[in-house]
């Protein structure tokens, strides 16, 4: 059978992205980079950062995961 991926297109955030990449294989980022959250705002480079630090925990625990599985 055939994978196909699936991606979280909008609604995803800080608060939720763990919930989010456990349903799904990725996620689509826009206002939630912004300053304040703004639509047509700036990309804030730490909202980035905070939201790349919680992915990279996400990807730690799904490695570890997959570890213990395949012992």
């Amino acid at each position: 059978p055939r994978k196909v991926p699936v991606f979280c297109n909008t609604g995803c955030n800080h608060g939720n992205v763990r919930e989010k990449l456990g349903n799904c294989d990725g996620v689509c980022m826009g206002t939630a980079f912004k300053k304040d959250g703004v639509f047509n705002g700036r990309v804030d480079k730490e909202r980035v950062r905070e939201f790349m630090e919680i992915v990279a925990d996400i990807r730690k625990d799904c490695k570890e995961k997959s570890i213990k599985k395949n012992l």
